[in-house]
């Protein structure tokens, strides 16, 4: 671990930046490189603005719960669906792996 190597300046700050893949420890006193001159803490910088700006901006469309038996209407009709469509291939109704009856609640 050398302290004494000349690390190159940040141009807005004037820290010493490390370079890429370099740790904190091997290089002490330094900070991460950023891009364009500046070191991450300036040219990335983390206020409160961007925060809030970023908090605003929900990443996915907030999800409505459908209701059990909503889900099991739709699943029965595209199952019925799904067996219309065999017969009309010409799959006789015996053949059917699939038996099922909606069971009361």
């Amino acid at each position: 671990m050398s302290t004494t190597r000349n690390y190159p300046l940040c141009i807005k700050c004037g820290r010493p930046m490390r370079g890429r893949g370099v740790t904190r420890e091997e290089a002490p006193g330094t900070v991460a490189t950023g891009h364009s001159g500046m070191c991450k803490s300036d040219a990335q910088p983390n206020t409160a603005e961007r925060r809030n700006r970023q908090r605003k901006r929900p990443s996915v469309r907030p999800v409505t719960p459908v209701p059990v038996e909503e889900q099991l209407d739709h699943a029965v009709a595209a199952l019925q669906g799904w067996i219309a469509r065999r017969h009309e291939r010409g799959v006789p109704p015996e053949e059917n792996p699939i038996r099922y009856q909606r069971q009361a609640a």
